[in-house]
Order: C-alpha cells, then structure tokens, then sequence
C-alpha cells in the first residue's frame, strides 16, 4: 500500500485504525515531514517493523512492514529524493519521494543502480509530476524504455494530476497485478493498493 499521508505524527491514529491499510504486508508512506531525531517508538505500529528514511518538513518516506516477509536493503537521501529498497522472496521494491524539484536525470540514475535485472521490481510512490500529461521527462522515458508498465490509470490527487504512481518491471510475467485507488478523509492523496500474486 502507498500513501502521501502528509504528516505521519499527525495522521498516525487515522492510518493505524484504517482497515485498508492494515491487511497490507508492506505500507509505504510519503511526506512523513519527520525529522531525523524522532523517536521511533512513537510511531510503532503493532506487528510491523518501522524503516524512516526522513529529511524534515513536507518530505521524507515511512515504511511499515512485515519482516518475515521483506526485509529493508538499502537508502538513498537527498535534498529532494528519498529512495527506500525492500526485497523479497517475490519481489523488489522502491519506495520514494520525489520533491517538485527532484532531478528526474538523478532518479533515472539511482533507479539504474536499485535494479536486479532478474527480480521483478516495483517503484511506488509519489513523484510529483503527472503521468498523464503528454510531456515527457527524463524520469517517464527511463521507465518506459526499461520496460516498466505504470499500474495506476487515473488521477491520485484532489486537483486532478496522476502523481501516486506504481510501475512494475516483471519482463518474464512471473507475477500478476492488479490495483486499486481509495479516496482517505485525512489526505488529499488517494492511497494506492497494489495486489500481487505469484503465477506459479
């Protein structure tokens, strides 16, 4: 599950009660607008590990997850992108924030470092530009001409733009994928639930 929260510590008991979010392996949240020197422990969800990757007001991803089935692999930081790896039996994820000002040409580079060619990896989260515009940027053409497919078809955002976003690399069609958007009282984001299933 992917969600722009905007404010973790504000928004922690609307997420911990919403049972949508709750069914999920994996949460992913964006604009956490946390500080590195949080303390952890307040924001614990009961039967999830918690992974911050922050960088203070409006930025910064959250992710809560199942350690028996994901474990965390890597960071990237910086001023205006915070990139989070998880990895499993199944699947490779990146989690991210991308600010207005984020370098598309540098995600485009630390998403070519984050690929197991042999894995089926899924990028999600919020980019910040809309993928339903004809315009192109570096970040879109990298995803389309390393065979991603963008799982989310309709606007995420209470002004109308496509910027919650999930794409998927499974060039051998190992797993299927199927998505759904919900509406959330507490965030002008839809929230993004991604159901994978193994063909095997």
């Amino acid at each position: 599950y992917s969600l722009n929260c905007r404010s973790l510590k504000k928004h922690l008991p609307d997420i911990s009660s919403d049972d949508i979010l709750m069914k999920s392996d994996i949460i992913c949240l964006q604009e956490t607008w946390l500080e590195d020197d949080i303390e952890i422990e307040i924001l614990e969800i009961m039967n999830y590990k918690l992974h911050l990757n922050s960088n203070g007001k409006g930025k910064g991803i959250a992710i809560y997850f199942k350690e028996d089935i994901l474990k965390h692999e890597v960071d990237i930081k910086d001023e205006n992108m915070q990139l989070s790896k998880f990895t499993s039996n199944m699947i490779d994820l990146v989690v991210l924030y991308r600010s207005q000002a984020g370098n598309h040409k540098y995600l485009a580079e630390v998403l070519e470092t984050l690929i197991d060619r042999e894995k089926p990896l899924l990028v999600i989260g919020d980019f910040n530009f809309c993928f339903l515009d004809d315009s192109s940027n570096f970040t879109k053409r990298y995803l389309q001409e390393n065979f991603f497919s963008q799982l989310v078809k309709e606007p995420t955002h209470i002004e109308g733009n496509l910027i919650d976003q999930a794409h998927i690399r499974d060039t051998e069609g190992v797993n299927k994928y199927s998505t759904e958007l919900h509406s959330k009282y507490y965030t002008d984001h839809k929230g993004v639930a991604v159901l994978i299933r193994s063909k095997l």
